[in-house]
């Protein structure tokens, strides 16, 4: 239509319209296209962060980065995304924090995409020399005979796909690998179906 002209004779409105339908789908091809490239680069064994080339990184750091960048769609969404952070700094933990963001990430995404009303919130707690990481959501939760396989590459709940058919099937399975290549990482989550979800992130401090 742009080549041949045709896009020239519309009025503005029905132009902008065109415009926002191939810039969505662009960009939701980019999201799935990154997370095929992602997949690919933590789907094997010796897939590990290597303590060796990790550096000393704040968690903290981390889910402020996140939050800051989801803030804009938990608004469009008129739902709050919470941030709530200790006083006291937690202590370090080795991590490629690219890595580690995009899980992170991956997480508070899914709870705001799959949230219609309430909220998510991103919590960071320590004890002892482990640090947890909590996303809630109030939103639509994962069916209990969907919940052993949430985990597994390109599988999607039932209802989340009803909800958001443009998914890759790949976010969660991105956490989990990324999660359990850290030293005594553990990703796990609790969900009820129309109750909402919260996933648990696991890892210890740098020694």
């Amino acid at each position: 239509m742009f080549m041949d002209g045709s896009m020239d004779k519309l009025p503005d409105k029905e132009k902008k319209k065109f415009f926002g339908n191939i810039y969505q789908k662009a960009t939701k091809l980019n999201v799935i296209i990154s997370d095929i490239l992602r997949a690919s680069e933590v789907d094997t064994d010796e897939f590990v962060i290597d303590p060796k080339t990790a550096r000393p990184a704040q968690l903290e750091e981390i889910l402020i980065s996140v939050h800051k960048d989801l803030k804009e769609l938990a608004d469009e969404k008129q739902i709050e995304l919470k941030l709530f952070l200790l006083k006291k700094k937690t202590s370090p933990i080795l991590t490629n924090a690219d890595f580690l963001e995009q899980a992170i990430y991956n997480l508070v995404d899914n709870a705001i995409k799959y949230t219609s009303k309430g909220g998510v919130s991103l919590s960071l707690e320590q004890q002892k020399d482990l640090l947890k990481v909590e996303v809630k959501d109030t939103g639509i939760g994962i069916p209990q005979k969907d919940q052993v396989k949430i985990f597994d590459k390109f599988s999607r709940a039932g209802n989340a796909v009803n909800m958001y058919a443009d998914g890759s099937g790949l976010g969660l399975f991105i956490v989990k690998k990324i999660v359990e290549a850290h030293s005594g990482g553990k990703v796990s989550f609790e969900s009820k179906e129309g109750q909402g979800t919260t996933f648990t992130i696991i890892i210890k401090a740098a020694q």
